[in-house]
């Protein structure tokens, strides 16, 4: 289980992440996996995509915050904590801060996720209670 509490209302959970390329050993990157409720799917930067040689698949036309943006499907492996989602559908955003991982319901989705704000204080738990296939 993840589970983090901040001593104040907050307005963006954040936590490491390590991202893979789901079919080759090429080492990871290390990026700020950023807790995104509004979001449909796990989102990549373009830099993260290069460092991990991910290439993007078709053409997407995504509604961002930022407005629309052309993006690219991929498959990753993403470690979170402790748990390990491999062979995970996500979408290559060329917008998006280059460390940065957007969290989406598409991971969120996968397990109990609760964010909770009272007296002062949020938290933020996680966890998977779905198995993911390996293959």
């Amino acid at each position: 289980m993840i589970k983090k509490t901040y001593n104040s209302i907050v307005r963006s959970i954040s936590l490491e992440v390590k991202v893979f390329n789901a079919y080759k050993d090429n080492g990871f990157y290390t990026a700020t996996g950023i807790i995104d409720t509004g979001a449909s799917d796990v989102c990549i930067s373009k830099n993260i995509a290069e460092a991990i040689a991910v290439e993007g698949e078709g053409s997407i036309e995504m509604k961002t915050a930022n407005g629309p943006s052309e993006s690219s499907s991929c498959t990753i492996k993403l470690e979170m904590d402790d748990y390990t989602f491999n062979y995970m559908d996500a979408v290559i955003l060329p917008n998006l801060n280059d460390d940065t991982v957007l969290i989406g319901l598409g991971l969120l989705n996968l397990g109990d996720t609760y964010i909770k704000t009272s007296s002062g204080k949020t938290e933020f738990c996680f966890d998977k209670t779905l198995q993911i296939l390996q293959m």
